[in-house]
């Protein structure tokens, strides 16, 4: 017979396969997101290894780039009040190391 500590243990020990296949599952999805988010990057070569750091800030400045060039243009609906985060100037980020 087993005591109350010793039961929990076991049925612990039994959800460690499903526990690793899950987390596996995610860091693998969590993965192809970012190559896919990168591979959609104009400027970084397909070979090119990067952070998810980078990556991000990459996503981030390429997206503000294409937002002011819509603003430029005058081709992005609305206006400063309707958009103001898009309206913090030109600076825009990427991984510096």
């Amino acid at each position: 017979v087993l005591s109350g500590s010793e039961a929990n243990k076991l049925n612990q020990i039994k959800h460690y396969p499903e526990n690793a296949a899950r987390e596996r599952t995610r860091v693998r999805t969590l993965r192809q997101a970012f190559l896919s988010l990168q591979a959609a990057l104009p400027s970084v070569p397909p070979d090119t290894k990067l952070s998810k750091l980078d990556v991000l800030i990459l996503a981030t400045s390429y997206i503000a780039h294409l937002t002011h060039t819509l603003d430029k243009d005058g081709n992005l609906p609305g206006s400063s009040t309707t958009y103001p985060q898009f309206r913090r100037g030109p600076g825009f980020l990427h991984p510096m190391k």
